[in-house]
């Protein structure tokens, strides 16, 4: 997808996800308006090619998601100001977080409207509102633009901009920095330390004591994330895709 998306341009992928995802909820809907509402009346051979039909289109979901995820995460990096993309990148997290606890909310209001009795029809209600939501999303998709991305010399000037302001600070910037350069002297010279030895040399002196544990200490942090995502994705695997089940069985 990445090589596709820099030899064609990443609005045509993510366009590409879009048409997908809009044929991908139209089978979805016809696959779910065959199987009806009444699941007393399926035969096994309708049971048995329902699941192959549904199984089909999960992973159309897939192969969409996989299409757009790239492409969409880079156009939305370039199209964010370098000095400024982190607290956009915050946004994004929001906006992941509020729509993963949206989602199940307005399921279960939902399915207290409905009567939660989790039968046929009431699950093919939740799932046609879930289709609307990812027709607009597909069509919103439909709308990214290259050219509207900022181009390297918007992304230089932002940066110069931040630059300029971190190297002149302030006249009260100034008057702090000095005044607490001259209490970290006082401090020094009252514990007896040489403060006409080079600047350098004092601080490499000070952070040679701490390197050893920090180095070592560093080298493990990789592993550790690894691990714990690791462990992080198989409990949800293990747990979260049964949570329906669980509650259409036992609650």
């Amino acid at each position: 997808v990445g090589y596709l998306a820099d030899k064609y341009g990443r609005d045509k992928m993510c366009r590409a996800g879009g048409v997908l995802f809009v044929v991908t909820a139209i089978l979805h809907a016809g696959t779910m308006s065959w199987i009806g509402t009444d699941e007393t009346k399926l035969t096994e051979s309708q049971r048995h090619y329902s699941l192959i039909l549904l199984g089909t289109v999960m992973a159309l979901w897939g192969i969409g998601g996989g299409i757009v995820s790239g492409p969409c995460q880079a156009l939305y990096a370039d199209s964010t100001p370098a000095g400024e993309r982190s607290s956009y990148y915050h946004y994004l997290f929001i906006a992941y977080i509020l729509s993963s606890i949206v989602g199940p909310v307005v399921s279960i209001i939902l399915f207290q409207k409905l009567g939660d009795e989790w039968n046929l029809y009431q699950l093919g209600v939740i799932i046609y509102v879930g289709l609307g939501m990812e027709m607009v999303n597909a069509l919103l998709l439909l709308f990214f633009d290259d050219k509207k991305a900022l181009n390297e010399d918007e992304e230089e000037n932002s940066s110069d901009n931040d630059n300029v302001s971190a190297i002149n600070p302030t006249s009260s910037e100034t008057v702090i920095t000095a005044s607490s350069t001259n209490s970290e002297e006082q401090a020094q010279l009252e514990e007896g330390e040489d403060l006409s030895a080079p600047l350098l040399s004092r601080e490499e002196h000070n952070s040679q004591d701490h390197a050893g544990g920090a180095t070592t200490g560093r080298r493990w942090i990789p592993y550790i994330i690894f691990f714990a995502s690791l462990v992080f994705s198989i409990g949800s695997g293990m747990t979260v895709k049964f949570f329906p089940l669980f509650f259409k069985d036992e609650v």
